[in-house]
């Protein structure tokens, strides 16, 4: 981020609590990450977050990265302990971490549709369980005994969930 802020900029550094990509200039935001409430970051090609990218962004509650077709993710990427809402949808992600929520304990809503996940393991919700809502359609989910136990966590935790693949109930599904 620049050093100044421009004219058009209604917030001050001291108390910001909403920021979009739609402002062609951003003042010096070091000190107002900590207030930092809602980051739109969608269709800006970001192609990397490096893990370190939101330390820093406590009261952080909604985070759009939609629409970053390159986009990678580290390991542990969020490090948002109020995030409640997460979109990464149309971002071409192939996987998810098992630990990319270790700090992102009250996410409520997960939005990851039209990517390229295959497989989610269900110790990927180990620390959000308070998930709610988790939006998959369009993903090329391969829907067999390894993602049984990811079907269930999500029945057990009541999240109401979207995907083209569960047309039936999850307690018919069998391995044998």
């Amino acid at each position: 981020f620049g050093a100044l802020c421009n004219e058009n900029f209604n917030a001050t550094c001291s108390n910001v609590a909403r920021l979009s990509h739609s402002y062609s200039e951003y003042c010096n935001l070091s000190n107002a990450l900590a207030t930092l409430q809602y980051l739109d970051l969608s269709s800006t090609r970001i192609a990397h977050i490096h893990h370190h990218a939101f330390v820093g962004c406590n009261r952080l509650e909604l985070l759009d990265l939609d629409f970053n077709r390159e986009l990678t993710l580290d390991v542990n990427f969020l490090y948002t302990p109020s995030l409640s809402l997460l979109k990464m949808g149309w971002c071409n992600i192939s996987e998810i971490s098992v630990t990319a929520f270790e700090c992102t304990t009250r996410l409520t809503k997960l939005q990851i549709s039209s990517n390229q996940i295959q497989r989610m393991n269900e110790t990927l919700f180990t620390y959000i369980k308070q998930l709610k809502y988790l939006e998959l359609y369009n993903n090329p989910l391969i829907c067999d005994c390894q993602l049984l136990p990811t079907w269930h966590w999500l029945h057990d935790y009541q999240v109401e969930y979207f995907t083209r693949l569960l047309f039936f109930p999850i307690e018919t599904m069998v391995c044998g």
